[in-house]
């Protein structure tokens, strides 16, 4: 959980809540800081699967098809930092593949996604 300034007024409370078994998938809770619940997407586009990997060349992009099409699920696990105001989402899809296909997809993945906010 963290509070964030959207404004030298205005601040809003962000919570987190994550499951995991056997991937974690992190879910986002927006609310004012006296708790009325406010519209997650109003304050954070979630990143797609493409965000999570790089662009292929012409001699991958068949690979790169293949596996982008067996992901089914897309989950991914979302941490603060607790030091600064960046917000870190992980791709925690290739933790429920098997093991073929999350190495396949591993050979794209560039990383997580960071937000400043």
């Amino acid at each position: 959980m963290k509070v964030l300034a959207l404004s030298d007024t205005t601040k809003i409370v962000c919570a987190i809540s994550t499951a995991c078994a056997p991937a974690c998938d992190s879910r986002f809770s927006f609310y004012t800081t006296d708790w009325k619940r406010l519209p997650a997407s109003r304050y954070i586009s979630l990143p797609a699967l493409g965000d999570f990997l790089t662009t292929p060349d012409s001699t991958t992009i068949y690979a790169f098809e293949e596996v982008r099409n067996s992901v089914d699920l897309l989950l991914m696990k979302a941490d603060f930092n607790k030091e600064s105001s960046e917000l870190t989402i992980a791709l925690t899809t290739m933790d429920y593949l098997s093991d073929e296909v999350a190495g396949k997809l591993k050979e794209f993945y560039r990383g997580p996604v960071v937000y400043k906010c």
